[in-house]
């Protein structure tokens, strides 16, 4: 089992009516309605655990899904021998626009804070408050899969942290490294 989580790049679908379209999604989508990716199963991270095969719905439900992460794991049935003949489950959670505190535990994102002594916004009043939007993604989509065992998890998301434009008030402490220092911090806790 695979999770795919993330903000708009990884929330892309593979048809268009899906919100997004990547290169051959009509044939991806034909594909999945055929069967060919039946030992796929899809699954929204969010809502009822419900898992469908990628044929469900004449494939439509492949259409609405993350075209990153279905993609990769069709490449992965192709490429890597130990996938080839062996089901694949993924979970879709994703959201556009958001930053990488969403997806954290508060105790997670102190960890970070903690070590930048006192973050601050460098253009606080030209950026929209994401504070009170921190751990939101993490506690409906993320937390209800700590019990899974997972694989892999792939991760698509960083714009939306650069236009935060977090600079603690040390100098010594940059950007790049509190953002080094969530995604650390992420991964150690997932």
């Amino acid at each position: 089992v695979i999770l795919c989580s993330g903000q708009s790049n990884m929330d892309f679908s593979v048809a268009p009516w899906g919100g997004g379209g990547c290169l051959d999604a009509n044939e991806t989508v034909a594909a999945a309605a055929a069967g060919e990716y039946d030992d796929i199963r899809l699954m929204h991270g969010f809502g009822a655990p419900l898992w469908f095969n990628s044929s469900y719905n004449t494939g439509q439900s492949v259409g609405k899904f993350s075209a990153v992460c279905f993609l990769a794991a069709v490449q992965m049935k192709k490429i890597i021998p130990g996938y080839k003949h062996h089901p694949i489950g993924l979970i879709q959670a994703s959201v556009g626009g958001t930053i990488i505190e969403e997806w954290m535990s508060p105790a997670m994102i102190e960890v970070c804070e903690s070590a930048s002594d006192s973050v601050s916004h460098a253009n606080a009043s030209a950026q929209p408050d994401y504070g009170e939007r921190n751990s939101d993604d993490y506690f409906k989509m993320i937390a209800p899969l700590t019990p899974a065992s997972l694989s892999a998890v792939f991760w698509y998301q960083a714009e939306n942290n650069v236009r935060q434009n977090f600079q603690p008030a040390n100098a010594s402490w940059q950007f790049q490294d509190y953002y080094a220092c969530l995604f650390r911090a992420k991964i150690q806790a997932w």
